[in-house]
């Protein structure tokens, strides 16, 4: 085991790419070793291997890796899912739970405190999330999962569990399945409802950390990426969109209580 290797808390973070667009975003961030990149170690599935490229010197993973699409098993809700034709929301909600058992699989999270499930189009911020984990505590040796649904964010671009409630959620999927029936086996309220049942507590102090920046929510208010608040920005249409909240937060200096003092030179 590689357990202390990583100052806490260290971030296991994994993605699944849907589609082609999903593809194309993991592509942009892992060239810029950003979003899931920048976590401890990482990990990318989707139907098919496909060849993201190279991290670059300097990155927080491995200078000059090579990374890699690892593909679902053939038999995986994925393939099924893109025979029928489905949106790529609806495949990547359906597959999750083969998502789960492939990272069980590679047993690389067990090294690490907290499991983050994201979305490829999610512009991610990892040294936010660890700041704010390190005020929770002995949270990471407890079943908890950190509540992104505040009514102005896609939950389902962002999930943070624990290792404890990750291995309860491993163990415990097919009792999950059985219960909550009427919830697609992907989807926020399915995992939120999941934990649950498994006697995992969440972390409501956590609210309001993932925005949906895609104007799309009525009366939800997008959060400009320096926003250092927020540790996520969900729903971008394209890498460049994504790749720019990134630069944008990245170029902001805060304060120590976490107010924004400039960004490139401006005053906020």
């Amino acid at each position: 085991s590689d357990a202390g290797r990583w100052s806490y808390p260290s971030l296991f973070c994994v993605a699944f790419a849907g589609g082609e667009e999903d593809l194309e975003l993991l592509r942009a961030q892992a060239q810029q070793g950003a979003g899931i990149f920048a976590c401890d170690a990482f990990a990318a599935f989707g139907e098919a291997s496909a060849d993201l490229g190279h991290l670059p010197a300097g990155s927080a993973a491995s200078h000059g890796q090579a990374v890699f699409v690892t593909a679902l098993p053939k038999e995986s809700a994925l393939s099924r899912c893109a025979a029928e034709h489905q949106s790529t929301a609806a495949c990547r909600a359906a597959s999750l739970p083969d998502v789960w058992l492939a990272v069980e699989k590679d047993g690389r999270h067990r090294d690490h405190d907290w499991v983050v499930q994201l979305d490829p189009a999610a512009a991610f911020l990892p040294g936010r999330l660890r700041w704010r984990l390190k005020t929770s505590g002995g949270a990471a040796a407890q079943r908890r999962y950190i509540e992104t649904d505040s009514g102005c964010g896609s939950a389902d671009a962002l999930q943070v569990i624990s290792m404890p409630a990750f291995e309860a959620l491993l163990k415990g999927t097919e009792t999950c399945q059985k219960q909550l029936h009427q919830q697609p086996a992907g989807t926020g309220e399915f995992l939120r409802g999941c934990l649950d049942l498994l006697k995992a507590s969440p972390m409501e102090e956590f609210s309001g950390i993932l925005s949906d920046n895609s104007g799309e929510r009525g009366l939800c208010p997008i959060s400009p990426c320096w926003d250092s608040s927020k540790v996520a920005f969900s729903s971008f249409k394209s890498a460049q969109d994504l790749l720019a909240c990134l630069r944008e937060a990245q170029e902001c200096s805060m304060s120590r209580n976490g107010e924004v003092i400039s960004c490139s030179g401006r005053r906020q």
